[in-house]
């Protein structure tokens, strides 16, 4: 009898082995640390944050992406949403802290919503320029910009948004330092509110920003908290 169990516990023991040989054991891409954080204060039309990412972990610029993606709710000036927005994105694409999912929109549709008391906030995507002529609003891998500097494993962008004189949307300019050097780039953002949308004085449009890292090095898809930025006035 001794000598059965010992087979039938050696025998187990091979068949996981070789199972998790197999299948391979999960690795997980956790960066040390991300941070988005406002620059130039709240309730202005000239507003700027900061992004700053640092990670032992190795990505792959020729297969791997890591990319911003901007969110908004265009109301009234209401600070108390914040909390509720955040934890609401959480909520819906993020199963744990560092386990999300890719977020693929199409154009007119809201991203997610926010609750709070008998009152809900829907939050929207921004249009960027490619993809006004498209179906989508946003859509995986590289969202709105894609942060190529940040595969080198520690890197910090700044970011600028102003209106856009040409047209009813706004413009972020990417620096690579605090505003004192050149705009590396410049991308047209639009509220996906339809065409007939017009911006109105006295309304707050309020920068959400998260961080989403695609690698095929890794089972995880990496997805930040999302951040409030500031609040910007036409």
């Amino acid at each position: 009898m001794k000598i059965r169990r010992y087979l039938s516990i050696l025998i187990t023991l091979i068949v996981t082995s070789v199972f998790f040989i197999s299948c391979g054991i999960p690795t997980y891409f956790i960066p040390d640390s991300v941070s988005i954080s406002n620059f130039s204060g709240d309730e202005t039309s000239d507003l700027k944050f900061k992004f700053s990412y640092q990670s032992k972990d190795s990505l792959n610029e020729n297969s791997d992406h890591v990319g911003l993606v901007l969110f908004y709710y265009y109301d009234e000036n209401t600070p108390d949403w914040d909390r509720t927005i955040t934890d609401a994105f959480k909520t819906k694409y993020k199963s744990s802290s560092y386990d999300g999912i890719n977020i693929n929109l199409t154009k007119g549709e809201h991203a997610f919503s926010a609750k709070k008391d008998d009152s809900t906030a829907s939050v929207f995507a921004f249009l960027e320029g490619s993809n006004i002529l498209s179906d989508y609003s946003v859509s995986a891998p590289d969202y709105h910009y894609a942060l190529k500097k940040a595969l080198l494993g520690s890197t910090t962008y700044y970011f600028q948004v102003v209106p856009n004189a040409d047209n009813n949307g706004l413009i972020l300019n990417v620096y690579n330092s605090a505003f004192t050097g050149g705009i590396i780039d410049t991308i047209p953002l639009y509220l996906d509110k339809g065409e007939d949308f017009v911006l109105e004085k006295g309304k707050f449009i309020r920068f959400y920003a998260a961080v989403c890292v695609n690698s095929q090095s890794y089972s995880n898809i990496y997805l930040s908290d999302l951040y409030y930025v500031g609040s910007f006035v036409y």
